[in-house]
This record gives structure tokens, C-alpha cells and sequence, in this order.
């Protein structure tokens, strides 16, 4: 059960910094800004959630604040994550190919190069 409500909620996470967020990179997206967006996907859950399983009053206000703090985490170790690897992939070289390097050079800057 709580792998599908995992689901759900990474799938509206994706949802809102799809709308919100499409133009910027994972190094241009504050933490605390995509923790938000973590956070309101996870009350976003915990009323879908509410809604179908019937619950009372008490049982949403359970519910959603823990829902929102789970989804923050997650959220916040996801970018972490990102720009983790992201940064690791600048240091291994593995950006780009040499074959890419080598035809964006024109001849005669490889000959003065040379010389």
C-alpha cells in the first residue's frame, strides 16, 4: 500500500515542478523552494487520500502533516541526490565525448595546435 501511495505522490510531485519549475536545471533550484513543491504534492496526496478512503477530521489532520513531511524529505534528497551525481559526472570527464571535442575544432585551429 505504501509503494503505491509513494507512486502517487512522486507523480504529483512531477506534476507541479512540471508546471512550475520547466525551464531551470537541477543546479538553478533552491532546496528549500523544492521542498515546498515536496510538500504541498504531499498534502496534495493526503487529500486525495482522505477523500477516497472516507476519513474523519481528526484522522486527515494525522495524516497530512505526515504525508508533507515525508514528501519534503523525499523531495530534498532527491535534488541532493541529483546534483550529487550530476557533479560527479563533471569530475569523472564523462560530459562529453572526444569524438564531440574533436569535430567541433576546425582544421586550422588543430594545426596551429600542433605548431
Amino acid at each position: 500500500i505504501f509503494g503505491v501511495l509513494g507512486f502517487l505522490a512522486g507523480v504529483a510531485f512531477f506534476g507541479l515542478l512540471m508546471l512550475t519549475e520547466r525551464h531551470r536545471s537541477f543546479d538553478e533550484l533552491s532546496v528549500p523552494r523544492f521542498a515546498g513543491w515536496g510538500t504541498l504534492s504531499g498534502l496534495l496526496l493526503s487529500a486525495i487520500f482522505a477523500k477516497a478512503a472516507s476519513l474523519a477530521w481528526g484522522d486527515v489532520l494525522v495524516i497530512a502533516p505526515t504525508f508533507a513531511a515525508a514528501c519534503a524529505v523525499c523531495a530534498t534528497g532527491s535534488l541532493v541526490l541529483a546534483r550529487r551525481a550530476e557533479a560527479r559526472e563533471l569530475l569523472d570527464g564523462r560530459g562529453a565525448s572526444p569524438a564531440l571535442e574533436l569535430t567541433d575544432k576546425t582544421s586550422s585551429d588543430v594545426a596551429a595546435k600542433r605548431s
